[in-house]
């Protein structure tokens, strides 16, 4: 029998048999299925809703109301609107004239932005791409793409370029989710790596050099969406901030009291700073003291005593670091202390009172749960809880529930500390340290404003006498004095700050020196005592709710008119694509036959550059020249040579750096308008087209609208399930089943066989009533001891069973909680769907005034007035006139034909208006002027263009391409600026332009 069969001496499947019975009855499956249904019912009014906002509004009849707009309305009145102003336009004279924009950006690259746009977006929508991408790519060195000649490097940096570019926008609770989402990915992916490692010591899980969860919780912790923290760090006017802490013991007040302090007269010492070696000391010296290599040590010496005043009062700063068992009475006799201070603060200055100072305890004391950081805390303790050496942690489990009722629970601290280790490490090295260490990127202007006004005042406060007054001398002195005085506080203030910083880093490494033995010591106790204590308070109740709030997102997301842009510099989109394209087996995480049904794939396939296009004098092989992405899979071992070729070169990333921009693209959060086949991301909970999922998601094609339940049945064995047999077998009710006391699979197996003897003797001696119970019970246990011999046989240890019914149970509960929360939400997404119409309606009604100003063209009386008399010609009077015969002259009644807008023009006409750019290179330019385009919308929004030649009387159509509307979506975002190719690069269009000739064109039929 293995060891750890023999290590629980209590009944093991009598304890999984209470654990399952004992399961809330709204963690059931049954209810959790119900509660599904339930959900779905009620979001599926929402998808409803949501997939009919671009719709068409319905015609009621005449006898009712007009229907209520929707987003078409809205984009008819924008395309109206802008039909109006080109007619203006040419009504003024003013119609031939082509706005353009220059671009110091590689026309190749800025042919590609639009795809940029596309491919920045699937990256936001599902982390999981990131995710893998940071495995990749090096934490601390350069990562080479390519091999020999052909190679490229990507800086170790550009992971965070990337991510703070996508993510930048973290007050929108869409945008910040979705970064929690990745940034739990990282999370588990490091703790996954760590437990797998020969090293396995916690100190260098999240070590601050190798982790990139590090340096995604910095950059998330310096956003403004966390302002209460940085308020309650650094606003000296906020009450029991740190920085007032900080304050009073960089420079007392008059009769101070501390702790570990008799009253301090306020001329011993004016203000202290927080040294931790004599250098520190040194570097706060006046101006006016030379130092050098001669009178250092002399310096040095002189100020022995002073350096040890300085540390005296940085240790009291610190405070009591209470021990663990203490922590609680630390926080009764602070919170006590506080309450009495409010009661009687007043009354204790009056009759001039000593005054108690607020220390570095006090402070970590009063740290409150944030709702994000609490949530990634969570995640990290549940990350942990699942990889503390697989079944061994549910095996000790077992252990100490048995033992709960002597009390001995030492184990399980033990292992709670274990836990808690890498969430102490984020929150001094990433978060409170960190914030302190960089205090100028979130304290704010006004924030320092007060910091020098506060220190003023004490100034000023300390210049006077006992009687509180100043003579006519003095304070002329002191008016010349205070302002130089004020600076140098200040930045012995923003030192001290720094300095507790670093303070906190150094002593989670222990980085201490032979000679600061005591300073080793009030950090080891700041940490293992103090800052874990801390770690336990802010962790009690913290729930990871991220995979509810992403579903609230979605539909959130969908009633929010505002568009969401990023921005991204041109070389860092080049190094992204190039880093997806080459490490694209294990981004996409696909079989190689389905890479072209993957969405990524789909759009950095479409932004390479082509075989030919830089390396086609390289490439000898016909194959490699002709292959395309589908074709990848039949090269075999030359697929590294085709995914080189197609990396952006060298000489393109130069230039790219040279006249490197920062691009903004539209992020289409509101993906539902043009795709419906919705899903959720096993891995990372996000919300994402089918076209993204992982391959275990990809054969269902059904609408998902929130998570359902998949029970994890345990490990398949000959074609069965025999642990999901063996749990369901426990989970039959005790008048049913009695209570196991049963140890391994062979004592179960006989003790169900007694209890299947003692159901045939009562079928054989009771009624018929019983008997069909009874008869269900033996075949139940019949299967139960199929189960119990396979498992044994395949050598399956009781562990894994104690491990699948305890996840099963936490899987059950997180689901729960998951329906809990979308529930309450549902209140939620109503006030966004009524906020979303009420706002859609105000701006139908705004933009139908202006387009009704705008087709009228009608100047104010006023101004007619006064041109009149000044004896001015208006041209917008002209357009207002000419706009009115249009209208007169219009018929009616409209025929019942729709005539979509067309036009010819030639060659000469396109480029002169810089709409056509160039074309093929061989074409003679003595059959340019032959050469004409004619455009033809179609009713779906695409416009077909026919090529034409002219010869004599005959007119030829020489080929024709399709303008899609994608194509016009991508051109009115990130993509204006691009040269768009048709028919294999014969015509080269400029994007913009062409955008505004299709303006005209449309103005013009209308």
């Amino acid at each position: 029998e293995p060891a750890d069969e023999k290590r629980v001496k209590m009944s093991l499947f009598g304890i999984l048999q209470k654990k399952l019975k004992d399961e809330p009855l709204s963690n059931s499956v049954p209810e959790l299925r119900k509660a599904e249904t339930r959900l779905e019912d009620q979001y599926r009014e929402f998808i409803g809703d949501i997939f009919c906002l671009w719709d068409q509004p319905k015609r009621q009849p005449e006898d009712m109301e007009e229907p209520p707009g929707t987003e078409w309305t809205l984009r008819q009145l924008q395309n109206k609107l802008e039909r109006s102003l080109c007619r203006n336009l040419k009504s003024m004279g003013l119609g031939d004239n082509y706005s353009t924009i220059q671009t110091p950006v590689h026309p190749d690259i800025a042919a590609k932005l639009g795809n940029y746009e596309e491919l920045l977006w699937v990256l936001q929508q599902h982390p999981c791409y990131l995710s893998r991408l940071a495995q990749c790519l090096s934490v601390v060195e350069e990562t080479e793409l390519g091999e020999r000649e052909r190679r490229i490097s990507v800086p170790p940096s550009l992971f965070m370029d990337v991510v703070s570019g996508i993510f930048a926008r973290l007050r929108d609770s869409r945008t910040r989710r979705l970064f929690m989402s990745l940034l739990r990915l990282q999370i588990r992916q490091e703790i996954k790596i760590h437990d797998k490692s020969q090293n396995k010591d916690a100190h260098t899980l999240f070590d601050a050099k190798n982790s990139r969860v590090v340096h995604m919780v910095k950059f998330f912790v310096e956003h403004k969406h966390f302002s209460d923290i940085h308020s309650n760090m650094f606003d000296p006017d906020k009450p029991g901030s740190l920085m007032s802490i900080i304050l009073d013991w960089t420079i007392p007040e008059k009769g101070t009291l501390d702790d570990t302090a008799k009253p301090r007269e306020a001329h011993e010492i004016p203000h202290f700073c927080f040294a931790m070696t004599d250098e520190d000391l040194l570097q706060q010296q006046p101006p006016e003291v030379h130092l050098s290599d001669e009178n250092r040590q002399e310096i040095l010496a002189n100020m022995a005593d002073e350096f040890q005043a300085h540390q005296l009062n940085f240790f009291s700063f610190l405070g009591r670091l209470a021990r663990s068992d203490e922590f609680a009475e630390a926080q009764a006799h602070h919170a006590e202390a506080a309450a009495h201070q409010g009661r009687s603060g007043a009354q204790n200055r009056k009759k001039g009172k000593l005054k108690v100072r607020k220390t570095f305890t006090d402070w970590m004391c009063d740290l409150q749960p944030q709702g994000d950081l609490s949530s990634i805390f969570a995640c990290i303790k549940d990350f942990m809880d699942d990889t503390m050496d697989d079944e061994e942690r549910f095996m000790k489990r077992v252990e100490f529930e048995a033992q709960m009722k002597s009390g001995s629970t030492t184990e399980q601290s033990d292992v709670e500390r274990i836990v808690f280790r890498p969430i102490l490490m984020l929150l001094v090295n990433s978060i409170i340290g960190h914030l302190l260490e960089n205090w100028h990127k979130v304290m704010s202007k006004q924030m320092l404003a007060s910091a020098m006004r506060k220190i003023k005042e004490r100034l000023l406060e300390k210049s006077k006498d006992k009687n509180g007054t100043q003579d006519a001398k003095q304070a002329k002195l002191t008016e010349k004095q205070i302002e130089k005085e004020t600076n140098e506080v200040m930045n012995k203030l923003t030192f001290n700050v720094k300095q507790l910083g670093i303070f906190m880093n150094r002593a989670l490494r222990q980085d201490f020196g032979p000679a600061q033995a005591v300073l080793k010591e009030h950090g080891s106790r700041l940490i293992s005592d103090l800052c874990f204590d801390v770690v336990e308070k802010l962790l009690d109740g913290a729930e990871d709710e991220t995979e509810a709030g992403l579903t609230l997102d979605l539909y959130q997301s969908h009633y929010t008119l505002p568009e969401i842009v990023v921005s991204l510099r041109t070389d860092t989109l080049l190094q992204l694509s190039n880093a997806l394209w080459w490490f694209q087996d294990q981004v996409v995480a696909l079989k190689r036959s389905m890479f072209m049904e993957d969405r990524l794939f789909q759009t950095v396939d479409a932004i390479q550059p082509e075989v030919t296009q830089y390396s086609g004098d390289r490439i000898k092989d016909p194959r490699i020249k002709s292959a395309t992405a589908k074709d990848m899979e039949s090269l075999g071992s030359d697929v590294k040579v085709y995914k080189m070729a197609r990396l952006w070169p060298h000489f393109i990333s130069i230039i790219a750096e040279q006249t490197a921009i920062a691009h903004n693209f539209t992020i289409k959060a509101r993906f539902l308008e043009h795709h419906r086949d919705l899903t959720f991301c096993r891995d990372c909970q996000a919300p994402i087209l089918r076209s993204m999922c992982p391959l275990a998601q990809r054969g269902r094609k059904d609408l998902r609208l929130i998570r359902k339940y998949l029970p994890d049945r345990g490990e398949e064995i000959e074609g069965t399930y025999p642990f999901d047999t063996i749990i369901q077998m426990l989970s039959m009710p005790s008048n049913v089943l009695p209570n196991l006391k049963s140890q391994d699979w062979i004592s179960l197996k006989y003790e169900l066989q007694d209890i299947q003897k003692a159901a045939y003797d009562r079928i054989s001696r009771g009624s018929k009533a019983n008997a069909q119970k009874d008869l269900s019970l033996i075949a139940e246990l019949a299967k139960a001891k199929e189960a119990c011999e396979l498992v044994r046989t395949y050598g399956k240890q009781t562990s894994a069973l104690v491990r699948l019914v305890y996840c099963s149970l936490e899987d059950r509960q997180e689901l729960n909680r998951y329906h809990e929360a979308i529930e309450d939400h549902r209140e939620q997404i109503v006030r966004a769907q009524k906020f979303y119409k009420d706002q859609l309606k105000d701006m139908i009604a705004n933009l139908n005034n202006i387009v009704h100003v705008s087709e009228e063209a009608r100047l104010p009386d006023v101004l007619v007035r006064k041109a009149e008399q000044s004896g001015v010609s208006l041209k917008l009077a002209k357009v207002e006139k000419a706009n009115r015969r249009a209208q007169a002259a219009q018929p009616k009644h409209q025929a019942y034909a729709v005539l979509l807008p067309s036009a010819t023009l030639s060659l000469g006409f396109l480029r002169s208006k810089q709409i056509v750019a160039w074309i093929q290179q061989d074409f003679p330019h003595n059959q340019y002027k032959r050469i004409s385009f004619s455009f033809s919308a179609q009713e779906s929004g695409d416009w077909e263009v026919v090529v034409l030649h002219k010869e004599h009387r005959s007119t030829n159509a020489l080929f024709s391409f399709t303008i899609t509307v994608q194509e016009i979506d991508r051109m009115r975002g990130a993509g204006k600026t691009a040269k768009v190719s048709y028919q294999n690069g014969w015509a080269v269009m400029n994007a913009f332009n062409l955008l505004q000739l299709l303006a005209r064109i449309t103005a013009d039929a209308c």
